[in-house]
């Protein structure tokens, strides 16, 4: 998805969007209605500098992909949540009574879109397709929280290309975890 212009009508900046989603958790809509307004916010605010081109975190694997005929990238490429959209989701709910603030707060944590290969993609989907690894709902551990925990576990780099492709997440080493 390309990025919306802030002159079209459906645009929302993110604050908006944390906005819509405190609201919709505090209504009195079904769960069904709240889990389908927060997928929506949640596809948008990943894609929200674009699906492919703008999107800043990518895997070195899936920049070389990115060489070849640029019209192919959904063929070749996924654009991937870091922290599945399942456990986001569920988070949410658990905020209690969810304020803007909160849910900005939390969605900034936990949303990021990453660039990823196809085969990439089956790597992460293998152990953690709708999960993330049980640290990160334990607020004892260390990596309680970590929106990159999957990606280490899985020995998977990801690099934001907005800051000069610096290493945002490195494998963990074949002693950790």
């Amino acid at each position: 998805m390309a990025r919306i212009s802030e002159k079209h009508a459906r645009y929302r900046s993110r604050e908006q969007m944390s906005a819509d989603a405190a609201i919709a958790l505090r209504s009195e809509m079904s769960h069904g209605g709240k889990h389908s307004v927060l997928q929506v916010i949640m596809w948008a605010w990943t894609e929200f500098h674009g699906k492919y081109t703008g999107c800043p975190y990518w895997t070195p694997a899936a920049i070389a992909e990115q060489s070849a005929d640029p019209r192919q990238l959904a063929k070749r490429l996924r654009h991937e949540h870091a922290v599945p959209r399942r456990v986001v989701i569920e988070g949410l709910f658990a905020l209690g009574e969810p304020d803007q603030e909160r849910v900005h707060a939390y969605l900034t944590a936990t949303l990021f879109g990453v660039v990823v290969t196809r085969a990439e993609d089956r790597v992460l989907d293998t152990p953690f397709r709708r999960s993330m690894p049980p640290e990160f709902h334990d607020p004892a551990s260390p990596d309680y929280r970590d929106p990159w925990l999957r990606y280490r576990r899985c020995g998977m780099t990801v690099v934001d290309r907005t800051r000069n492709d610096v290493v945002v997440v490195r494998p963990m080493s074949s002693g950790s975890g």
